[in-house]
Order: C-alpha cells, then structure tokens, then sequence
C-alpha cells in the first residue's frame, strides 16, 4: 500500500536524494525553450524519454479521469440550480381539469332540483343522496340555495346535473361537480361549444384540524365578485387564467358548515428530515377559465359569459428550505476545494500536452511549477498540490498547512532534513501564491 498524507511524499523525497552532493538536485539543461528542475519520479514531473508515447497515453488518461470527475460535480452543481428553479423546494403548478374524459369526467346522475329553501324533497337519487353523510347532504343544498341565491331569482329552481372525476379504476381519487342550469340539466361532457349554466361547484374531501370535512368550492354566474379573472403565474413559468374569489365552504360530517380560508386539499405532509424541515404536498381548489385547454365543449356562464371548471394548483413547499440550499452550496464549495489540487494537475497537464512539453502528472502526491528566475530575498517552498486549499491559509491558521517538504534555490530543489519552524517559515515569507499555485 502506499503512503498517504504529506509526510509519505515527504518520505518519496528523501528516499531519492543523493547524500553525495549535500541534498541539491541539479537541474536539467534548457530544452524546448524552457527551464525546469530534474526532480525524482515521485513527485511527478516526467519529461521525454523513449517511453514517450506510453507515457503520453498514460497522462492522457489520468487527465480524462479528472475531466470526468470535474464534468461529474459541475453536473451536480447544475442540476441542484435546474432543481432549486424548478420549484423542488417550493412548487405551485395548475392541475388542468378540463370537461372532457380524458380529464376522467363522466356523469353521475340527473334527477336533482334546487329551490330557495334547498334540495326540492325526493328530487336527488339514492345515488346521489349517499355521496355524503345525510346530514352534510341537507346542509350542501342549504348551502348551494344560498351562494346561487341570484340565480334562484330568475328561475324558481335550478336543475343540477351531477358528474363525478376520478372515481374508477385508473385514478385513486374522486371527486363530484355540481353543474346548476336554469332551464335543462346541463351536460356533463359537452361537445357542441359553450353550453350556458347557472354556476359550478366541486365537492371532495379534504382536513382541517385533524378532522375530515367535506370541501365545497363554488362559481356563481351571477355574482359581480365572481367575474374578475387573475392571470396565475406558475412556478415552472407557465401561466393560467383563474377566478379571483371562487366561494369555499367546508362541511362537517354532522352538517355544520363555515366559510374554509385556504382551500387546500389532497394534503400529505412528511418529515425525511425530521420536522424542521417538513415537505408539505398539497392542492388548492380553484375555478379555472377553460378557454385555453382546446375542447370541444365546456359550460359557461349565462350572464358572465366565462367559460369555467373546477381545478387546482397543485405543488410543495419544503420547512426551511432556505438551510438546506446553503448546505448544499456548502458541500460543493468544500468538493472543489478538497479536489482543486486535481483541477490544478489537468490544466497543466493539457497545457503541457498541447505545446508537447514536461507535463505535470500525479502518483500519490504531485509538486507545482516554480519560478525558474532566482530571487534574492525568498525561497521557493513546493508543497503538495492535494492540500493546495490547507496551504492557501491566513497565517494565523498556519498550522493547518502542508508539511513543506523542500526549497527550490537558484533551480536546485533541496530536501529539508529538519521541518523548518513556523519562525522560519514567516521571516522568508513563504506562501506566497502565484496563479493559483502554492509557491513562493
């Protein structure tokens, strides 16, 4: 096994200096019109040889191996940001619920009338009366007489046809739609264009204050407040026309009733991450304009003129999201930091490739380039590149640097036999970085 850590390529150096000239390496002739020092094979600098072409192939491919690891993280990088735009944390979308039964509508049943007072007693059939507990039965038709008490002026009752969505063996759910005409019972799947109705409601299940309720969401044709429309902008940038204020009823089992604030149904909370950060899946009943979804037929209304159905906006939102994407962003930061000596080796390792010269490759440990020119006052310190992020420290973290292993003087690397103290090292003003690299 070899040696890991900076002390092991510490080790790969004084193994291969010679005693016989006090620890210097000379340096190499200039070739090619370049400079550069001779140093052991260990510490990964090789130049022309007659394995040139095998040796070639092997840098190729250690490159290719880091452009790989690198085109793998920014990979990462960038499906976090698709992700994090596409509403993974937070995400409200419209849910299309067109009159048609390729939105799984069918009808349900035609028998129910509507008068001021509720239900017309005996109209609606055993099918329809069994849909709900009796009592949520009667206070639904108080309910419906109430909120289409404008449309009951004009006619004396409503015919209500009744449509159910879902409900069958390709979709887990189910839901009815009340369609109110005022002088014929209105069809459920339309095919000839606009039909006129007197208004539309939608009643389904949902929770509130960990009990179950019935959820009633209503358009009315002749109620002023029920003809502005709000151009809805979903997060994946899509956008859809909607009632502004459809009228929401929640209904308990035993029959009482009150106006619901949210809306919100088809709700399944979960905690992967324990509570703090809870994903909440959710829908919010709406009445939407169809006149976007390309059918054949819909119903709309009388007066208003306002093609419409019942649908939902549908989405998520994740507890404290915000914590989770710093998290991430911080591991990211901290892979390119750890890996950034292997970034360092395939840039020089190209640019060695391309202009056909010494290219810098990596066994364990591998060196960086120094400045050939000799300087009077410093001394050149070659550090390993994998722990390029530790020596790119303040000097009051300067513990957490590399063990440096040697000094480059005048182009001669020489191996130090003692680690020079941190006194030492400050008064020649090591660490200073050039291009990135970990030389002085």
């Amino acid at each position: 096994m070899p040696r890991a850590g900076p002390h092991a390529w510490t080790h790969g150096l004084r193994q291969t200096a010679p005693s016989s000239v006090s620890g210097t390496i000379p340096a190499t002739s200039a070739t090619m019109g370049m400079n550069h020092t001779a140093l052991p094979s260990t510490i990964g600098l090789s130049g022309k040889s007659g394995e040139h072409g095998r040796k070639k192939l092997s840098a190729l491919g250690r490159i290719g191996s880091n452009l790989s690891a690198g085109a793998l993280i920014l990979l990462s990088l960038l499906t976090l940001i698709v992700l994090i735009t596409q509403g993974m944390f937070d995400r409200l979308v419209m849910s299309n619920n067109g009159q048609s039964a390729d939105y799984f509508w069918a009808p349900y049943s035609e028998t129910c009338a509507l008068a001021p007072t509720g239900w017309v007693p005996n109209s609606c059939s055993a099918l329809e009366a069994n849909a709900t507990t009796p009592d949520a039965w009667a206070a639904l038709g108080h309910i419906l007489a109430t909120q289409w008490s404008a449309e009951l002026e004009e006619a004396s009752s409503l015919y209500i046809s009744t449509c159910i969505v879902g409900g069958n063996t390709a979709v887990g759910w189910g839901v009815l739609i009340f369609i109110a005409g005022y002088d014929a019972y209105p069809a459920c799947i339309p095919t000839t264009g606009g039909q006129p109705i007197a208004g539309i409601a939608m009643l389904e299940t949902t929770v509130r204050d960990d009990h179950g309720v019935y959820l009633l969401t209503l358009y009315s044709d002749k109620n002023a407040t029920m003809q502005s429309i709000t151009h809805h902008r979903n997060t994946d940038g899509t956008s859809q026309d909607i009632v502004s204020t459809p009228l929401r009823t929640a209904i308990a089992t035993d029959g009482s009733y009150s106006a619901d604030a949210t809306g919100t149904d088809f709700i399944v909370l979960s905690t992967p991450l324990t509570t703090r950060y809870t994903v909440n899946v959710y829908c919010i009943s709406q009445i939407q304009v169809a006149s976007s979804l390309g059918l054949p037929g819909w119903s709309q209304g009388k007066h208003g003129g306002i093609p419409v159905t019942p649908a939902w906006l549908c989405g998520n939102q994740v507890s404290n999201a915000s914590e989770l994407i710093a998290f991430q962003m911080i591991l990211i930061v901290l892979t390119v930091l750890a890996l950034n000596g292997d970034f360092y080796i395939t840039l020089e390792g190209i640019r060695g490739l391309i202009a056909g010269k010494p290219v810098l490759t990596k066994h364990t440990f591998g060196v960086v380039p120094f400045d050939p020119k000799p300087h009077k006052d410093t001394e050149t310190y070659v550090v390993s590149v994998y722990w390029l992020g530790c020596a790119m420290l303040p000097t009051s973290l300067a513990w957490l640097r590399p063990y440096v292993a040697g000094v480059v003087v005048e182009n001669h690397f020489k191996v130090e036999r003692q680690s020079p103290t941190q006194e030492t090292l400050d008064r020649n003003r090591v660490y200073r970085y050039t291009r990135g690299n970990c030389v002085t």
